[in-house]
């Protein structure tokens, strides 16, 4: 991924990617951590450990769903305005 990003950095800079893409040294914590601004002092960054990097992903909200019950609600909240006014 990391290359990836390299080379289409590369690209879109509209230099010349190299035949085998941008070579990079794999990240250390030292380098994450480097120029880090931290709202707290002295906790780093760590890496992504194995098991992170292999869990299954979340279950996708349903946003249909949750949009009709906004909808709903809203025409709830408006059914009760209009008797109050009338």
């Amino acid at each position: 991924f990391r290359k990836l990003v390299l080379n289409s950095i590369v690209w879109l800079a509209r230099g010349d990617v190299p035949k085998g893409g941008v070579k990079s040294k794999p990240v250390t914590l030292e380098m994450l951590n480097e120029n880090l601004d931290r709202p707290v002092k002295g906790k780093p960054v760590q890496l992504p450990t194995e098991a992170l990097l292999h869990q299954k992903p979340m279950k996708r909200p349903d946003l249909k769903a949750k949009a009709e019950a906004k909808k709903r609600a809203q025409d709830k909240k408006k059914g009760k305005s209009k008797k109050k006014s009338q």
